[in-house]
């Protein structure tokens, strides 16, 4: 073996060494790509609920301070029976027994209401935690792609995506 075929022995070997990184690389790359489009579907989905519970939230509020409303209402109409008549009773007796009614509906509503806050702050810090990681993610892909030898690899990457594409290999497409 010549000098000459020794060197070229080397560089085909440092080249294969250069293919074998240059495939770990494109391997965790697509491992990051899939994790993002994962954490991407789930915050989607949290967003959803997030916008199912906060439109059920506004419909309690609304709901909540009719019942108010009518509460109010009917203690009013109840004291105005009492100033009128002593004698009418049971008459008052039925709207206070309606209106205590109500105010144990208005405080079965505001315990929902509180315990959809408590959910939609839940859901809140879940999308600021995937938002968190959504954002890892994005820095290691950017870190990946901006390393010196990811840089260096580049015109390995295209080499191997043209010659891919002569022999009907891959789908010639270069990730740099």
């Amino acid at each position: 073996m010549t000098g000459r075929d020794a060197l070229v022995a080397q560089r085909d070997l440092q080249l294969e060494r250069l293919l074998e990184a240059h495939k770990a690389l494109v391997r965790r790359f697509e491992q990051a790509d899939a994790e993002r489009t994962a954490q991407a579907a789930v915050l989607v989905d949290a967003e959803a609920l997030l916008a199912l519970a906060e439109q059920e939230l506004a419909l309690r509020d609304v709901h909540m301070r009719g019942m108010r409303r009518t509460l109010d209402g009917r203690i009013l109409e109840v004291r105005q029976w009492q100033q009128r008549t002593g004698a009418a009773e049971a008459q008052v007796a039925a709207h206070v027994a309606q209106a205590l009614e109500q105010a144990a509906a208005v405080a079965d509503a505001d315990r929902r209401a509180t315990q959809l806050r408590d959910d939609l702050a839940q859901a809140q810090r879940r999308i600021g935690q995937l938002c968190d990681d959504l954002a890892e993610a994005h820095a290691d892909l950017r870190r990946i792609t901006g390393s010196r030898s990811w840089k260096i690899t580049q015109p390995l990457r295209r080499v191997s995506a043209l010659l891919g594409r002569r022999r009907g290999l891959g789908n010639g497409k270069d990730r740099s």
